[in-house]
């Protein structure tokens, strides 16, 4: 009978989390396997690289990230809910410093055309549910969501809001981050005319 696994999966990235906020980005199997009081073994057993496992790592930060963001779109007023994606973004870098440091190891992009080929499946479809969500919250904001439209909601809610807040990561995060990204928010989701109150 086969002896059961010491680690779990989990187990084996909470440590990864862990070294990573530790070493930084040049973090070693070896590293984990310190962190983890295990041989690297235990490891291999799990993850065939240090790519697939750091892979897997920001694809769990990444999931876990979307969690408060799906549920901050899905507000009923939609003003609100553009206010609320882009302060998830410094709130939850904030909160969860280990996961935010995990997001700036890869992008899609970058996991897609030199990441493990196991990864690729899962990475090509981890967006939907937001860019699904962010659709919906669209049709929800502007009488006719063009896609100019489309383009700045999604600037107000992500790329301006993670922008803002991307060089505090892994450093003392300013108080003041959820008010600037709200402010660029309703300023940018405000050129296509919904947000005068």
């Amino acid at each position: 009978m086969a002896r059961p696994a010491r680690f779990t999966e989990d187990d084996v990235l909470d440590g990864a989390a862990r070294a990573l906020l530790d070493v930084g980005p040049t973090v070693t199997i070896a590293d984990v396997a310190r962190e983890i009081q295990g041989p690297s073994g235990s490891i291999y057993h799990r993850f065939a690289s240090r790519e697939e496992l750091l892979g897997r790592l920001w694809i769990r930060s990444i999931r876990r990230f979307h969690v408060g963001l799906l549920e901050a779109a899905a507000r009923p007023d939609p003003r609100e809910a553009v206010i609320a994606s882009a302060r998830h973004i410094p709130a939850f870098c904030r909160r969860h410093p280990a996961d935010a440091r995990a997001m700036l190891l890869f992008s899609t992009r970058r996991l897609l055309e030199t990441g493990p080929a196991s990864l690729h499946g899962e990475v090509a479809h981890l967006n939907d549910d937001v860019d699904q969500a962010l659709e919906r919250l669209a049709e929800r904001l502007y009488p006719e969501p063009t896609p100019q439209r489309r383009e700045l909601l999604m600037v107000a809610t992500r790329l301006a809001p993670y922008g803002i807040t991307r060089p505090f990561i892994a450093r003392e995060m300013p108080d003041w981050l959820e008010d600037a990204v709200e402010a660029a928010a309703t300023s940018i989701a405000d050129l296509g005319g919904a947000l005068h109150r």
